[in-house]
């Protein structure tokens, strides 16, 4: 059994960092619960435009996820820094006895080394285009280049990358839900080069021979 954080229009990927003020009473609780024992939680968007029910539908897919830092404030409030760790599908809803929600999860498997190798070609293709945007963004946006340097693992790149560059959050719940790498690949693939035609870098590395 996993507790689940519902929020509107919030997906987290795995290796990103995202900060929270909890205000809401039974997030508190959850949180405090959290603390006190494993200090895991499952965040997961609320389906678009539900977000006014008390017991909103949610999207199948999360993310696994870790409070890192935790401050507390008055009146029972918290600031959280909250670290995806890994994709997981809500199979079911259980009797939690709390306020909060918690579901049956299943684990989504990290690639393996087989299915990185498949993918060479997305891979490749991703690594030029971080290079390139680097080098676009090195004057600019230097909070993207410390982005783009903050892990050597082009798989775990994918993940930031979708977080930091794609804007819209159901897009990027698209690619969290996408479980095929190569598929994912070739979606972030397209948001990057949108993001090299921003920054006036070429992008045609970005896109498919």
């Amino acid at each position: 059994m996993q507790e689940v954080f519902p929020l509107p229009d919030t997906v987290l990927f795995p290796g990103v960092v995202l900060p929270l003020h909890i205000v809401e009473p039974r997030y508190r609780d959850l949180v405090a619960d959290a603390l006190a024992t494993h200090r895991h939680m499952v965040l997961v968007m609320v389906e678009p435009g539900q977000a006014s029910l008390v017991t909103p539908p949610l999207c199948e897919v999360g993310c696994a996820a870790r409070i890192i830092h935790a401050e507390t404030l008055e009146r029972g409030r918290y600031n959280i820094l909250l670290q995806g760790v890994d994709r997981v599908r809500l199979r079911r809803e259980l009797p939690s006895g709390r306020a909060y929600r918690c579901f049956a999860t299943e684990l989504i498997a990290r690639p393996c080394a087989a299915t990185v190798k498949g993918a060479q070609q997305e891979l490749a293709r991703l690594q030029s285009c971080v290079f390139s945007l680097g080098h676009a963004a090195a004057e600019s946006d230097r909070e993207l280049v410390e982005v783009l340097r903050s892990t050597a693992c082009p798989v775990e790149l994918a993940d930031i990358l979708a977080a930091v560059l794609v804007r819209e959050p159901g897009r990027q719940q698209t690619l969290l839900a996408t479980a095929e790498l190569r598929r994912r690949l070739g979606s972030l693939l397209e948001y990057l080069a949108e993001a090299l035609l921003r920054y006036g870098a070429p992008s045609a590395s970005a896109k498919s021979n």
